[in-house]
């Protein structure tokens, strides 16, 4: 059984990379608030909201992608990212009708709902595969939503679909913790990446794994690589294992 380590059990000290800033005391408030929210146990941690807030800025993205909106604060955090940028649209799924409320109400407190969609469904209910059709592509995804094998395995399938080629996924909870988190006992988000890139050799998977990632919930960054032009690989003539002998 691993155990959530926070960063701080380290004596680390992290905070959001926008903390300070003049366009984030709004954002940085709702964020306190949220985090003191009773139904905030679940929500990413500050090295994934720092990654996906820079990845958002850096990429510049026209849509960006959210599987698991909960109380919203990958939602907020992205939509600050966009505004920010003043460019660009997030759709986030959260088909629970509690934490539509809770995340609107965030969403709308951070002044970031012009950039921010909640969409009211599952990732499989065909309305939802729908709209999603008509924003693709999306050149950034976060997913983190269901955490059990056949679940996420979904979700990935169903957003590598829709990303553009060079476009990127983050995924939560593919750490050491992943098994347990999967009551199926099929090894939860972090199996179903692995096995989704082993036979879709085009993504390329980076996994950020404790001790170097702040804890051990784990963090993974996928590329759906595709070069245009391909990076010729030139190949090296094999070395004899023979070697002559040194002269005297």
């Amino acid at each position: 059984m691993y155990l959530y380590q926070p960063e701080n059990s380290r004596g680390w000290t992290v905070g959001s990379i926008f903390d300070g800033s003049l366009n984030s005391w709004r954002v940085g408030r709702t964020l306190k608030r949220m985090a003191a929210d009773k139904e905030a146990p679940g929500h990413s941690d500050k090295g994934v909201q720092n990654l996906i807030f820079s990845l958002a800025v850096s990429l510049r993205p026209r849509r960006v992608l959210e599987v698991g909106t909960h109380i919203g604060t990958g939602a907020v955090i992205i939509g600050h990212a966009l505004k920010q940028n003043g460019y660009g649209k997030l759709i986030t799924l959260e088909p629970a009708p509690h934490y539509q409320r809770i995340a609107a109400k965030h969403v709308a407190a951070a002044r970031v709902a012009d950039y921010v969609t909640i969409v009211p469904h599952f990732s499989y209910d065909e309305p939802c595969k729908q709209i999603l059709k008509a924003e693709a592509p999306f050149e950034l995804m976060f997913i983190d939503g269901a955490h059990d094998y056949a679940s996420a395995a979904h979700d990935i399938a169903l957003c590598a679909d829709l990303l553009c080629p060079n476009g990127l996924m983050v995924l939560h909870d593919v750490g050491a913790i992943s098994g347990d988190l999967d009551q199926t006992g099929q090894g939860g988000v972090r199996q179903a990446l692995a096995d989704f890139c082993d036979v879709n050799p085009e993504y390329r998977p980076i996994f950020f794994e404790f001790p170097v990632w702040l804890n051990n919930t784990g963090t993974a960054l996928v590329v759906k690589q595709q070069l245009d032009p391909p990076i010729e690989r030139k190949r090296e003539p094999a070395q004899s294992r023979e070697y002559a002998a040194e002269p005297g």
